[in-house]
């Protein structure tokens, strides 16, 4: 990935600094999920048989607040998890860890997924999108 990255940042005239990102994927199987992360952002997951949503990755953070790894970055180490099949999966960015995650029991705030994926459940998602993007832009988000 970091070759790639150097490579279009060369061919654009760009430095790799100027192509910075992080990156978060996530696979899905029938029985189990391939996680691949680099940088901040997190993958929270419903188990079946578990009643909250659990943390398949905690967001790669730095020292200081918002410093994190990028893919170009010589020092970034993805972080690969194999996690069970999920009922239902979020990945989030960075913008909505301090919504989204306790970072000191370093788990997910129930009270943020569960009305999200019951909607999801509920509604044809192409439906809900638009609502969706006005909710996460919208004031109280913001703040």
């Amino acid at each position: 990935m970091r070759a790639q990255v150097h490579a279009a940042a060369a061919a654009a005239g760009l430095s790799a600094r100027d192509l910075a990102s992080t990156l978060l994927l996530a696979v899905l199987a029938p029985r189990f999920t391939w996680i691949v992360q680099v940088g901040d952002g997190a993958v929270v997951g419903m188990l079946p048989g578990v009643d909250s949503p659990q943390l398949a990755c905690w967001p790669q953070q730095g020292e200081y607040a918002n410093q994190t790894h990028f893919v170009a970055d010589a020092d970034a180490q993805p972080v690969v998890v194999r996690w069970p099949a999920s009922d239902a999966l979020a990945v989030l960015t960075d913008g909505l860890q301090h919504l989204a995650l306790y970072s000191a029991t370093r788990s997910a705030h129930p009270g943020f997924f569960a009305p999200l994926w019951q909607a999801l459940r509920a509604h044809d998602p192409a439906r809900l999108a638009p609502q969706l993007s006005a909710w996460l832009a919208s004031a109280a988000i913001a703040e």
